[in-house]
């Protein structure tokens, strides 16, 4: 299995809440360290609990025995300093920082054609986790590694989101008998609070399907992959999270760095 982390994006949303409101507090002015006035953060380098998001989910997936080396971060131009700086002194290999080429968020590179660049430029031939840099859960993921090594078909997270109201802001998932049999994005009228963190496995089987589509689809996140999938009834098993961090805003990262569980 190999693991990739898009992290292209530019945390605009972020950005505003710091350089708007003129934020002064402490972790606003650590996260003003991986960001760029006009332009964005880094979201996958706030520091959560004094560690960068992306450092606690890897270290996760170390302690679960696998390679730094089988890893991609997907970067884009802007940022990719900040993420050089954070490889050298983390220890993670420089070649597998893949580079987008993006310098604004106008022209950012959507996910599935930032998870499509890692798996051409690495020549990916292997099932595929993703995760997104901005996520992080409580509790390790041992469950869904080893549900990957049982089943013969690509595999969904989800978690429990605490209200309906939250989850009209999410990606609502609706299953039956284990398998996934609708996706629906930020619904008025949600089904279930079972809600979309982000995480999810590919096939090696799949890959194809997945790079088609992206052909196709440029312009789109995994999310409607996954829709896609869903609508040409191709199997997807369901696997449950605990306690997931979105670090959309400020308000959010104050809340993963109260409650975050390394």
């Amino acid at each position: 299995m190999r693991i990739i982390f898009p992290v292209g994006g530019f945390g605009t949303r972020i950005h505003d809440d710091i350089f708007s409101s003129n934020s002064s507090n402490r972790l606003a002015g650590e996260i003003i360290k991986v960001s760029k006035p006009n332009i964005g953060v880094a979201k996958a380098l706030v520091p959560i609990k004094g560690t960068p998001a992306l450092e606690h989910s890897i270290n996760k997936l170390t302690k679960l025995g696998v390679e730094v080396n089988n890893i991609y971060v997907v970067t884009n131009q802007a940022f990719l300093e900040f993420f050089q700086q954070w490889a050298k002194q983390f220890g993670f290999p420089l070649s597998n920082l893949i580079c987008d080429g993006k310098l604004t968020n106008e022209t950012r590179l959507e996910s599935c054609a930032a998870i499509n660049l890692a798996i051409s430029q690495t020549e990916i031939d292997d099932d595929i986790l993703v995760i997104a840099g901005d996520t992080l859960f409580n509790g390790d993921i041992s469950g869904l590694l080893a549900l990957n090594s049982q089943t013969e078909h690509d595999i969904v997270a989800f978690y429990q989101e605490s209200s309906l109201e939250m989850m009209r802001k999410r990606g609502n998932l609706i299953f039956e008998g284990g398998y996934l049999i609708d996706f629906q994005e930020k619904p008025v009228e949600p089904k279930t609070l079972k809600a979309f963190p982000s995480i999810f496995i590919l096939k090696k089987s799949t890959l194809p399907l997945f790079a088609k589509f992206t052909r196709e689809n440029p312009k789109t996140g995994y999310a409607h992959f996954i829709q896609w999938l869903v609508e040409q009834k191709h199997p997807i098993q369901g696997f449950e999270i605990k306690n997931r961090f979105d670090l959309g805003n400020l308000e959010d990262c104050h809340r993963a760095n109260k409650l975050y569980q390394p």
